[in-house]
């Protein structure tokens, strides 16, 4: 199955309307794991199989070996570095009633880009020492895919994750200040053997800072792709790996953007976008517009409102399908590394209401202002 077959699996999927609320799992990894699998179960499945089959034909094996063979590629990798989040797989399989090797395959099955995206990081005007990293979650596929999830694990460490069931990791914010943005990059293939793009997201999701992402990924090859990545500090960093060669930017204290185009001078020569994205360039010149129009420092306001810009439309920054174009903004977010929390609409966030989740609930650590419920009924999307 090619992946544009599998995508379209993945629309045709009878799956129920993403919920407002938010899916909270807290205990040991083990629990954390059991009580996303129990949760999404059904979902969980829907995804995997068809990924499952395309995997499997991809190495001309039974879907059993294939996840199998999966396990024995990468499983060392997370043995070594992070074995918590294996502990956290065998929850899901066991709550999610699968085999271990076809959770695995859940947990890792982001191993192609499906993602457009556009990609913010910067300062809140209002607070200089408050950073922000945001993006726009472009796809193919449902926004129904996407679940809110909260890990609250025993250690104490928490996130927030804009998710896909059964996921171990995907953009978010946790509870050290870290957050990411993620978006395609078009390019030759890495030659040489690289690591799922989702450890390097829970790599992300498991650090104290930006500097110790530096570190855990400094010697590790990796697909295709970008990441704005930041921390409470302030501390930002672009990262682009194209052809399993890697370049590092430092953003911090600006406003940046990133939509699909390679940045990196010495990346560029394998950049095969042509064809690829017909908004990339708008999406780009009309985000960077809006920051020189706000060039005092954004808000979670004006990058909430940039989200829902149209100008070029259907191919702008809040992406409609149309001919030229079967991509479409189906999500986004904006996290505040220093508040500890993270701004989520799924859909189009034209219409879509932008709801606040807070990385530690409430109810454990009182804070002042409204509940994420109460924030999406006082601040409604704008129609298209």
């Amino acid at each position: 199955m090619r992946p544009s077959q599998l995508l379209s699996a993945w629309r045709a999927s009878r799956q129920p309307s993403a919920p407002s609320g938010v899916l909270d799992f807290h205990g040991s990894y083990f629990e954390v794991g059991k009580l996303h699998g129990a949760a999404l179960a059904d979902e969980i499945r829907a995804e995997l199989n068809p990924f499952l089959g395309w995997l499997a034909g991809q190495r001309k094996m039974r879907a059993n070996q294939a996840a199998a063979w999966l396990v024995s590629r990468f499983e060392g990798l997370f043995r070594e570095r992070m074995p918590h989040v294996l502990e956290e797989v065998h929850g899901i399989s066991e709550g999610a009633r699968l085999p271990y090797p076809h959770a695995f395959v859940a947990a890792l099955r982001d191993l192609m880009p499906t993602d457009g995206c556009t990609a913010v990081a910067c300062n809140d005007r209002n607070d200089p020492a408050r950073p922000l990293i945001s993006q726009t979650r472009d796809s193919t596929g449902p926004s129904a895919r996407f679940r809110i999830m909260r890990f609250r694990h025993a250690s104490g460490h928490s996130m927030v994750l804009l998710n896909y069931p059964g996921w171990i990791a995907n953009t978010g914010l946790t509870s050290h200040g870290v957050s990411f943005a993620a978006f395609t990059l078009f390019a030759a293939t890495p030659a040489k053997p690289n690591a799922p793009g989702s450890f390097f997201k829970r790599l992300v999701l498991e650090a104290r800072s930006t500097a110790e992402v530096l570190e855990g990924v400094s010697g590790l090859t990796f697909p295709n792709g970008g990441y704005l990545v930041g921390d409470r500090s302030g501390h930002m960093v672009c990262i682009e790996m194209a052809a399993g060669e890697v370049g590092i930017r430092d953003v911090s204290r600006k406003g940046f953007v990133h939509g699909n185009r390679i940045s990196s001078p010495h990346l560029k020569r394998f950049e095969q976008i042509a064809g690829a994205d017909a908004s990339c360039d708008l999406r780009q010149a009309n985000m960077e517009r809006i920051l020189k129009e706000n060039r005092h420092g954004m808000s979670i306001d004006t990058l909430e409102a940039a989200f829902r810009d149209h100008s070029d439309f259907p191919l702008s920054i809040c992406r409609h399908n149309s001919s030229s174009d079967d991509w479409a903004t189906i999500g986004a977010f904006v996290a505040d590394l220093a508040g500890l929390e993270i701004h989520i609409a799924i859909g189009h966030p034209c219409t879509s209401p932008f709801v606040t989740v807070p990385v530690v609930p409430p109810s454990q650590a009182p804070r002042n202002g409204n509940s994420h419920t109460e924030r999406s009924q006082q601040r409604p999307a704008k129609n298209c």
